[in-house]
């Protein structure tokens, strides 16, 4: 994943791929935190999302011209899971 030209964090991954730049943050060796991803020619944030335990969690944004165009709350499997039991319990 990462090579010896790439910078390195000890709590984030940087990848590049053809057409962006992925920022992730990283705790116990798993996605949690954020993660941010760019464009490649300008710089230009193109989507961020909330992760916990390598699962997208939380807010879920899509960006144009440095404004949000589109956001969802994503609910991690465990949240669903504890919902879904609560309704057939209740």
């Amino acid at each position: 994943m990462a090579n010896s030209a790439m910078p390195y964090y000890p709590h984030r991954i940087i990848m590049n791929t053809n057409m962006s730049i992925v920022s992730m943050d990283i705790r116990n060796g798993k996605v949690h935190g954020m993660v941010h991803v760019y464009d490649r020619i300008s710089g230009a944030m193109e989507r961020s999302c909330e992760y916990a335990n390598n699962m997208p969690c939380g807010r879920y944004c899509e960006y144009h011209n440095d404004k949000i165009v589109y956001q969802k709350i994503l609910h991690s499997p465990e949240i669903i899971a504890e919902a879904c039991a609560n309704s057939v319990l209740n």
